[in-house]
């Protein structure tokens, strides 16, 4: 398991198979050494109980004595890649200046098929911010709720394949940049010249959920439809990706680009599934154009997903703030 591990995070998903190691978790990894030190510990000592004899004094017993130390060390390192590296548990999420803009992505699917859809529209307005950007809503789609809220609110509701945007910053104009085989890359122009004093581009990205399926092939497609575009560079890439955070596949898809999370987030960051969340799927990518004052995973109490939420502000005019 270590050593698969270890394999995992040094070809991160470069390689189909290495996709399957990739997705081990530290945390899993670090169990496996503790329990393989405990059995190294219990079998040496009904060895001893067996033979009756000092093991220490022998060749052979000296190896029981090393081999849980050497496990215990490498548990140790583990955990500590977990909660340092995977999740940066010792670091708090900035605090929101009054001027950034808040925006919202959330993955709609629901828990059960056929489940009540008031509880996920009910969360979607509490949750709902400057710009929402949804996944497969379509419990919320033509939902008297929603459009009350778009109306008391000035807002503009699109929908378009699996995206609905909610936004009450005007937009400009919209355009898919990839839309096959699963792929879905859809560029939103916002208007924000009086919040932000210049306009904003975000891409909203959903990609496939198959374990099967090479995950650098599917991003290496998506940055051949973007480049084959011509389109305008995005400040913002939001979405289910369904890759996790610090992958090759993320910077094959959009090389140089930063995570949110490790510009403005902190504490545990996992966003799947929604119950028992292990996996970080669903991603902010922010660029050079804009800074983060904020990022969080927020759990709604519906859906298969965390929501995600990102506070932006334009590039050197970020506040100091407060952390939490």
């Amino acid at each position: 398991m270590v050593l698969a591990w270890f394999a995992g995070e040094l070809l991160t998903d470069m390689y189909a198979w290495s996709q399957w190691l990739w997705w081990i978790p530290s945390l899993v990894a670090a169990i496996a050494a503790a329990m393989g030190a405990l059995a190294t510990v219990s079998i040496d000592r009904l060895r001893r109980r067996k033979n009756c004899a000092d093991v220490e004094q022998s060749p052979i017993g000296t190896r029981p004595a090393v081999a849980p130390a050497a496990l215990w060390t490498v548990a140790i390192v583990l955990t500590g890649h977990w909660a340092t590296l995977e999740h940066a548990l010792w670091r708090s999420r900035g605090e929101p200046g009054d001027n950034d803009l808040r925006i919202v992505h959330w993955n709609m699917t629901k828990q059960e098929i056929g489940s009540d859809e008031d509880p996920y529209v009910r969360e979607l307005l509490e949750l709902s911010g400057d710009v929402t950007i949804l996944t497969d809503a379509w419990v919320a789609r033509g939902h008297p709720d929603v459009q009350q809220w778009a109306d008391e609110r000035e807002a503009s509701i699109l929908h378009m394949g699996p995206f609905t945007l909610l936004s009450v910053v005007p937009l400009d104009s919209v355009r898919w940049i990839l839309a096959r085989d699963g792929m879905y890359v859809a560029r939103f122009l916002l208007d924000t010249h009086e919040s932000l004093g210049r306009p904003v581009v975000v891409y909203a990205v959903d990609l496939p959920s198959a374990p099967d399926l090479a995950r650098h092939e599917i991003t290496s497609t998506v940055r051949e439809a973007i480049d084959t575009a011509e389109d305008l560079p995005p400040d913002l890439v939001i979405g289910d990706m369904n890759i996790t955070r610090r992958s090759v596949s993320l910077q094959t898809m959009f090389p140089g680009y930063d995570h949110a999370y490790d510009l403005a987030g902190g504490r545990y960051a996992a966003s799947f599934p929604q119950r028992w969340p292990i996996v970080h799927i669903d991603h902010a990518l922010v660029g050079p154009g804009l800074d983060v004052s904020r990022y969080e995973l927020t759990d709604p109490g519906a859906s298969r997903h965390l929501a995600q939420q990102i506070w932006i502000s334009p590039a050197g005019q970020q506040a100091a703030g407060s952390i939490d």
